[in-house]
């Protein structure tokens, strides 16, 4: 089964025989009950984009090939928005069946097991594990990460779990390709903010002010002008006679720096951090959409709190070792074909 490898999740949630919402939404690959034993608990998960109901067994699981592990899982019986296709790259949409969560224990429905930390336990692991996005495909490494697919070594941050994977972030730098940068506090209360990565999230939430700061500024700049005007973020949809190559050779970085590590920052092009590449049409033009938003979109809950998603990882080899409380990026070597 095809899952989404979700750091802001812990539960593993597969789609179920029986469940006819699930296959409405175009699953066809199901969890067969009859392979694992009902624990006689119901379970349940909600995220940005759905959530589902569903009940507790106890079976074997491996990801990609590896030894499996005794675990409690969640099989789905009823979802609601949960599937349908994920974008993996611009020229496929692959359909997915569940969701693999590895994010702090606390996430995870109680009735159900963490994957990531059965795996620690039962195969004696390093508690940690690694990502490496690509615009097709990607890796993850369980108990570390392969120092080949880096460029440079792993430099780390303070990792705090609270609930999320969260690290701490002072400032984002708006870095043109000439001129100098402008350098946007993330609060002006504070010396820095909690910044969540979360694997599954494709998407980037600053602080309402840090928004539209870094917003005057991208606009600001020449090569954006070039393109259009601010009604970019907000018209949904725009094309360009532009490839996503030439889009990040001429506009602005964002540079994000982190309140422990005056070294350490973390330098994103457009296309992965303020802008997405949706994909080339048929008459040679390319779409992109805005990927940048305002936390006043965002849950009460969540304001005040920097959302880097998943983007660090198309460009960095992002290793999260619990273990030790730190969060590791070393820059990493170009995808196959990008």
């Amino acid at each position: 089964m095809q899952v989404i490898v979700d750091s802001g999740s812990a539960t593993l949630a597969v789609a179920a025989n029986g469940c006819n919402t699930c296959a409405q939404e175009g699953v066809q690959t199901f969890y067969d009950l009859s392979h694992g034993t009902w624990t006689g608990m119901g379970a349940r998960g909600a995220y940005g984009y759905g959530s589902w109901i569903g009940e507790a067994y106890e079976d074997d699981v491996g990801a990609g090939g590896s030894t499996s592990v005794q675990m409690d899982l969640a099989a789905i019986i009823r979802d609601d928005g949960m599937f349908g296709y994920h974008i993996c790259d611009v020229a496929a949409n692959v359909p997915f069946e569940g969701i693999l969560g590895l994010g702090p224990d606390a996430l995870r429905d109680r009735r159900t097991d963490s994957y990531l930390s059965r795996v620690v336990e039962q195969q004696f692991l390093p508690d940690g594990f690694g990502l490496r996005f690509c615009h097709s495909g990607g890796t993850l490494w369980l108990g570390g990460y392969d120092e080949a697919a880096a460029i440079g070594p792993m430099t780390f941050v303070t990792l705090h779990e609270e609930p999320y994977y969260e690290v701490d972030v002072s400032t984002v730098e708006v870095r043109p390709q000439v001129n100098e940068a402008t350098v946007v506090r993330v609060s002006n209360a504070a010396d820095h903010l909690p910044a969540m990565l979360d694997s599954g999230g494709p998407h980037l939430f600053l602080p309402d002010e840090a928004y539209h700061a870094v917003i005057s500024a991208i606009t600001a700049d020449p090569a954006f002008a070039e393109l259009g005007d601010s009604a970019w973020w907000s018209d949904g949809i725009t094309v360009l006679q532009t490839n996503p190559q030439a889009i990040d050779a001429s506009l602005p970085r964002l540079v994000f720096n982190f309140a422990d590590d005056a070294d350490l920052q973390v330098s994103l092009p457009a296309t992965e951090s303020y802008l997405s590449y949706v994909t080339r049409r048929y008459d040679g033009t390319y779409e992109y959409q805005p990927n940048l938003f305002s936390d006043s979109t965002q849950p009460a809950s969540d304001a005040n709190l920097i959302d880097l998603g998943n983007l660090p990882m198309y460009s960095y080899v992002v290793y999260t070792d619990r273990e030790n409380h730190r969060l590791g990026f070393a820059p990493a070597i170009p995808c196959d074909g990008e």
